[in-house]
C-alpha cells in the first residue's frame, strides 16, 4: 500500500508539473507593419524552441531598406509597443512593458546561450546582437540590454565581445558595461542573470564568472518581456553560411550557472 501511495503522488507531481516557458508569438502581420513591409527585416529562419539562429547571407533582398539583414524574435505585445512607439500620435498610450508576470519574492533567473564566430573577415560585420530585457516596476519601467558585435577593419581592428546596459525610467541610474570577450568561440557563450525581488538587485554571471550584484532597481520588478534582434552586413565570401545562434533558457531544469542557493526560474520554479 505504501508503495501504491508513492507511485501516485509521484504521478500527481509529474501531470502537473509543467515547463517554464516564453511566448515568442509575434505576428508576421505585426512585423510587416513594424518593417514597412521592409524583404530585408523576418522573423529568425531557423527556430527551434526558444533557440533562434540563421545563417550569414551576402546582399540585400531586392527593395531592401537601409545597409542590414535584419532577424526578430518577441511576443505579439512588445511588437505592438514597438508599433506604438513609432506612431505615437496615432496610438494609445503602453499601459504594460512586461507580458510576463514575476514572482513578487526570492531570487530568480534566465539565461542566454550564444553560438557566435570567430573573427569575422575584415569589412565583414555582424553589427549588433542586441538582447532586450524590459518590464514593469512597482514604480517606472526598466530595461537591459546585452549586445553582441563582431567586426574587423581593414587596418585589423578587431571587436568580438559582449557588453550590457542595464537602465530604468530615470536615466540617471544607468549602467553600461563591458562582460567579456570570445576567446573560444566554438564554444557556447553564456550570459546568466539573476534578480533579488527581495533586495531589487540584478546579477550577472558572465561566461562562468560570477559578477556579483551590479545594478539595483528602484522597486521591485512585476514581469518581464524578452525581443532578440540580429543586425549584419558586408558579409564576405569567407564569412558566407556560417551559424549564429541565441538561446533563451527560462526553465530551472535545463539551467547551466551556478546561481546563488535558492533561485527559480521566472515562473518560481
Amino acid at each position: 500500500m505504501k508503495k501504491l501511495l508513492l507511485l501516485l503522488t509521484c504521478l500527481v507531481g509529474s501531470n502537473s508539473w509543467s515547463a517554464c516557458t516564453y511566448n515568442f508569438d509575434a505576428t508576421q502581420a505585426q512585423l510587416d507593419t513594424l518593417s514597412q513591409n521592409a524583404p530585408n527585416f523576418n522573423f529568425f529562419p531557423i527556430i527551434n524552441g526558444q533557440k533562434f539562429g540563421f545563417n550569414l547571407l551576402s546582399g540585400l533582398p531586392t527593395g531592401s531598406k537601409g545597409y542590414y539583414r535584419l532577424h526578430l524574435a518577441a511576443s505579439k505585445m512588445t511588437i505592438e509597443n514597438a508599433i506604438k512607439e513609432q506612431q505615437p500620435q496615432n496610438q494609445s498610450p503602453i499601459t504594460n512593458f512586461g507580458d510576463k508576470q514575476l514572482p513578487a519574492s526570492g531570487i530568480i533567473a534566465y539565461e542566454f546561450n550564444f553560438k557566435v564566430l570567430d573573427n569575422l573577415t575584415a569589412n565583414s560585420q555582424l553589427a549588433f546582437f542586441p538582447v532586450t530585457v524590459s518590464g514593469d516596476l512597482e514604480n517606472g519601467k526598466y530595461g537591459f540590454i546585452f549586445s553582441y558585435s563582431n567586426s574587423q577593419t581593414t587596418e585589423g581592428k578587431n571587436s568580438n565581445g559582449f557588453s550590457a546596459i542595464f537602465s530604468t525610467n530615470d536615466q540617471t541610474k544607468q549602467k553600461m558595461m563591458e562582460l567579456f570577450n570570445v576567446t573560444a568561440p566554438s564554444q557556447l557563450q553564456k550570459i546568466g542573470v539573476y534578480i533579488n525581488q527581495n533586495s531589487n538587485q540584478v546579477g550577472v554571471i558572465a561566461n562562468g564568472q560570477n559578477l556579483g550584484y551590479i545594478y539595483t532597481l528602484p522597486s521591485k520588478a512585476k514581469n518581464i518581456a524578452f525581443s532578440f534582434t540580429s543586425i549584419y552586413k558586408d558579409i564576405q565570401p569567407a564569412d558566407l553560411n556560417k551559424e549564429v545562434s541565441i538561446e533563451l533558457v527560462t526553465d530551472k531544469s535545463k539551467f547551466t550557472n551556478a546561481f546563488p542557493t535558492g533561485t527559480t526560474d521566472i515562473c518560481g520554479n
